[in-house]
């Protein structure tokens, strides 16, 4: 029986990343996927730049970037299709040096992450198998498969990772119920090609019909998407009927124009797993979290759970953290899903009104709302905030900016304009605006192995003043305006772009590095392994 470092159950698109993330640390991971082929669903899907950015850390970024297509923006339409209100995209410079919001083909994102696996002798993917059940004592995980040709198999693992989907079978393991957050409605996708003389709209649109609620999503290339609510007096199983789906389709798109790709009624919730963590068993993506597509948050909070965890296990397994670094994982994740789940369903609510009456007074409401906002309206991504776990805790300018999302802008660096992921790659980090706190950072730093390989990066100079600090210049907006925002001048960055904290003394500076090192270190840790 052959041990690995990670086994990852599921190699949809979390488990696909995650296995991505942990093979370019170097890990040993084995993949279990059930469906013994690639099943390639046509859809599209939406994702954003804090998905972007794990993929940059996975290597991927290039060929994910040359096929993804820049959102481009939402229309609400109301009752008898009055216009309501218009969402714009941002335009470059972009906080995080990708685009706020893109969508892309799903089956080709798979397909990318599938391929880049690849790359890694280290990760072994095994197709066809299913968990079955798993134990676990003190050391290790023993996860016995079902294969329908090949019988039942044991893997030995330090770490079992369930990123099945919302069936999950390491979440019945786990035995960890679901709360439901209060949603439930049927909703039918419609995936197509539009031919090439067809004129749609040009932007995605929200159609807050109260007879028929409803969306358009538009893809890349020629692939468009229709969602549909199903209605109280229909039942899911109509839209297995073609010509039931075209005819309700016709509410939105001339069906000429288009040739159908698939139809899939789905059943939208709102569950969150109770617990993520069962020992050295862990939830992620859709097996730790159940949420509406509305916002585009459904792959997008998966893809955070493997980047959040990805990095985390990456110092515990390689970099000599204390494992109770991983107790902070759910701590993080799990509120930010409830509250994705939670402006989802809002959406939901104002999009799907039934009541003609209630729909009336909802669109009069959101045409004064759009009147009262002298700028127009931008579509962004939704905003992340750690409120608890691996961050700064306490009173004073460290604590302020704890927890807030870390600008990820071009740098002109001795060897060219790079981002800033690209000269620190995947430790911790610091960056300051004041020479003599970069150097205390970096001395700081230089003594403590579990931080020992960690960047100190110094704004605006043209020459280093130490060989441990790496000198930045050029305009760098965002990090100013991030700077001060928070009335700070040095700030220490997670590994995933999160502050950890920030300072504006030396004695604030100290502090917060001894309470990162309490949070981290243990006995005989070593550097935590860059990618």
């Amino acid at each position: 029986m052959e041990s690995y470092q990670a086994i990852i159950s599921g190699l949809g698109l979390t488990g696909g990343l995650l296995a991505n993330l942990l093979g370019a640390c170097g890990m040993k991971v084995a993949v279990i996927e059930r469906d013994a082929k690639f099943l390639g669903r046509s859809c599209t899907m939406t994702a954003d730049y804090e998905a972007q950015r794990a993929f940059h850390m996975a290597g991927l970024a290039g060929p994910i970037e040359a096929e993804f297509y820049p959102h481009p923006g939402t229309e609400y339409l109301g009752g008898g299709g009055k216009f309501i209100k218009a969402l714009s995209c941002k335009s470059d410079p972009f906080s995080l040096c990708w685009r706020p919001s893109f969508i892309l083909h799903q089956p080709t994102l798979e397909g990318i992450l599938r391929n880049g696996l690849n790359r890694f002798k280290n990760v072994h993917v095994f197709l066809g198998e299913s968990v079955k059940r798993f134990a676990q004592d003190g050391d290790e995980v023993v996860v016995t498969t079902q294969h329908p040709n090949h019988g039942q198999r044991l893997f030995r693992g330090q770490y079992l990772l369930g990123c099945d989907g919302a069936s999950s079978a390491v979440r019945r393991g786990m035995k960890s119920s679901l709360d439901d957050l209060g949603l439930d409605e049927w909703w039918v996708a419609v995936d197509a090609y539009v031919r090439t003389d067809a004129r749609l709209p040009e932007r995605c649109v929200r159609y807050c019909y109260p007879g028929r609620p409803g969306a358009y999503i538009v893809g890349p290339g020629h692939i468009r998407r229709w969602e549909m609510k199903i209605m109280p007096y229909e039942d899911p199983d109509q839209f297995n009927d073609s010509k039931y789906t075209r005819r309700i389709l016709t509410n939105f798109v001339d069906t000429n124009l288009i040739d159908v790709l698939q139809t899939k009624a789905h059943r939208i919730r709102g569950l969150v797993a109770k617990r993520w963590r069962s020992g050295r068993v862990f939830l992620l993506g859709g097996a730790a979290c159940q949420m509406p597509p509305f916002l585009g948050e459904e792959s997008c909070s998966g893809f955070q759970d493997a980047f959040n965890f990805a990095w985390k296990l990456n110092s515990v397994i390689l970099g000599g953290a204390d494992s109770s670094v991983l107790d902070t994982y759910a701590k993080e994740r799990r509120p930010q899903a409830c509250a994705a789940v939670e402006s989802a369903k809002c959406l939901s609510l104002v999009v799907g009104e039934l009541d003609g009456n209630i729909a009336l007074q909802r669109d009069e409401l959101l045409v004064a709302g759009v009147k009262a906002v002298a700028q127009p309206l931008v579509l962004q991504p939704m905003g992340s905030r750690l409120r608890a776990g691996l961050i700064a805790r306490g009173v004073g300018d460290y604590k302020r900016a704890a927890g807030a999302l870390f600008p990820q802008p071009w740098v002109e660096t001795s060897g060219g304009k790079k981002r800033l992921d690209d000269v620190v790659r995947w430790g911790f980090y610091v960056v300051s605006l004041d020479e003599e706190l970069a150097q205390i950072a970096a001395c700081e730093f230089a003594g403590v192995p579990v931080l020992a390989d960690s960047k100190v990066v110094l704004v605006g100079a043209s020459v280093a003043v130490r060989e441990q600090i790496l000198c930045v210049s050029g305009r760098n907006l965002d990090l100013k305006s991030w700077f001060d925002a928070f009335g700070v001048r040095i700030a220490i960055v997670r590994p995933d772009g999160f502050a950890y904290g920030a300072a504006n003394t030396s004695r604030q500076l100290r502090a917060l590095i001894k309470s990162l090192l309490l949070a981290l270190s243990r006995t005989n840790g070593t550097a935590i392994h860059p990618l």
